[in-house]
């Protein structure tokens, strides 16, 4: 029995149709698999960047670029080796070899990494398409802090900076507090970040702490607290408080000196210019908790990078402190 002719041609043409209709089911297949492929390694290589960046910036160290004007910095030749040293170790550790060029340096105090890669195509392969190129890449900056939140509200003398800081030597200090008291080599004094010289113990003691929530600059001028023996207590506390949840390096405000004030309190009926910021790291405290005096062996940590994404403290403008901040910054390339 013979099959009409019409029967044939809708076998024919429906067999026309499976085929475009596979061929298109394998298509997309192909773009889906494929792109979330390269998705994936795209992730991977900005992560690798990324990381590479970061940690090759903290290794950044500057100098001023010529002896007429000191304030335009450079690199060093020696910290971008290390840069770069540190950037090819941090992205092998991801999975990412970094080519002779990946590692490059824009302006002093920042590092591009660029990260190359590819995947290997699976169904795209019907189509001639075996490999896709990849790349990312991320600049990342090591800049000196000019204001921040998160200090501690702890004055120390300049004098006691430029005699330890850029060494990080240790030395001792006690606490200024009462009529008599001059303030300078040894001293420390309870700031008011917020000019608020009236301000509770507890709350002094709370910033000293956790650090201020209060933004403070470099040049900015700031009270000193009333002296009162219950400092002294405020301040033992909460550098316990640091010690025990081993939170010991800190921001703190480093001032001028200045001579004692006889007849009233010695430090609040002036107002002190802060010079800079520094960190310190409190070692131990003096024996027992005293109405006279709380002695603190500190000690500078010169060069300090923090990073960005510390919760307690909050860079809100660049400056020429011995803080450094380290954070990713916006490629336009």
């Amino acid at each position: 029995m013979r099959t009409p002719q019409h029967l044939s041609s809708r076998r024919g043409s429906t067999v026309v149709m499976m085929t475009l209709t596979l061929a298109l089911i394998i298509g997309v297949g192909a773009l889906i698999v494929d792109v979330g492929m390269m998705m994936l390694e795209a992730h991977a290589l900005q992560r690798a960047s990324d990381a590479a960046a970061l940690a090759a910036a903290t290794k950044l160290e500057m100098t001023p670029a010529n002896s007429i004007n000191p304030d335009v910095m450079d690199t060093t030749s020696a910290s971008r080796i290390k840069a770069a040293s540190e950037a090819v170790f941090i992205a092998s550790q991801n999975g990412v070899v970094l080519g002779a060029s990946a590692v490059t340096f824009p302006i002093p105090g920042q590092v591009r990494v660029q990260a190359d890669g590819g995947t290997t195509m699976f169904l795209a392969r019907i189509w001639g398409i075996d490999k896709a190129s990849l790349a990312r890449h991320a600049t990342a900056e090591k800049s000196s802090v000019g204001a921040m939140t998160g200090a501690a509200p702890l004055g120390l003398s300049l004098d006691d900076f430029l005699a330890n800081g850029k060494g990080g030597g240790t030395f001792s200090v006690t606490l200024a507090r009462n009529t008599s008291d001059a303030f300078g080599t040894g001293n420390a004094l309870a700031l008011s970040l917020d000019n608020n010289p009236s301000k509770p113990v507890a709350v002094f003691e709370k910033e000293l702490s956790f650090g201020s929530d209060t933004p403070v600059e470099i040049d900015q001028v700031v009270n000193s607290l009333n002296g009162a023996n219950s400092q002294q207590n405020a301040l033992r506390d909460a550098m316990q408080a640091r010690i025990d949840r081993d939170d010991k390096v800190f921001p703190v405000v480093i001032i001028p000196s200045k001579g004692a004030t006889v007849g009233t309190s010695t430090h609040v009926v002036k107002t002190i210019a802060m010079v800079r910021l520094s960190s310190v790291s409190v070692l131990s405290l003096g024996n027992g908790k005293s109405d006279d005096v709380t002695s603190l062996v500190l000690q500078f940590v010169p060069g300090t990078v923090i990073s960005s994404s510390e919760p307690q403290l909050k860079v809100t403008q660049p400056g020429r402190s011995p803080i450094h901040i380290v954070r990713l910054v916006d490629d336009p390339s």
